[in-house]
């Protein structure tokens, strides 16, 4: 996994950062595999400055509209706890609009507004 800690100007300097993969269901235009997704994420955290651990990688399968995400849910419970301080994503993950976004990206939640589990 990734040490951006040789990058002293960059947003996340010393912070890690979380990533958030989905693997594609029959619906999804974008077909993306998991992997890739993880290696675009990884590029991204790099180019940040994040660190990143495999202990931080959550992955889900099915629909995104699914009430069963359990990655989601441990990613949720892992900015909870403070183990990661933003998360990156693949715009597969996200279900953004292709034109919308880059291939990954990156948001932050503060700890205190981080959903109670």
């Amino acid at each position: 996994m990734s040490t951006g800690s040789d990058s002293t100007n960059r947003v996340g300097t010393g912070q890690m950062a979380a990533i958030y993969t989905r693997t594609p269901v029959g619906s999804d235009r974008d077909r993306t595999t998991p992997e890739r997704q993880w290696e675009m994420c990884e590029e991204l955290a790099v180019d940040l400055g994040y660190d990143t651990s495999e202990e931080l990688v959550f992955t889900d399968s099915g629909p995104p509209t699914s009430d069963t995400r359990p990655g989601l849910m441990a990613l949720i419970r892992a900015l909870a706890e403070g183990r990661a301080s933003a998360v990156i994503v693949d715009r597969q993950a996200a279900r953004y609009h292709p034109r919308a976004a880059p291939q990954a990206t990156h948001t932050g939640i503060r700890r205190e507004d981080a959903p109670r589990l």
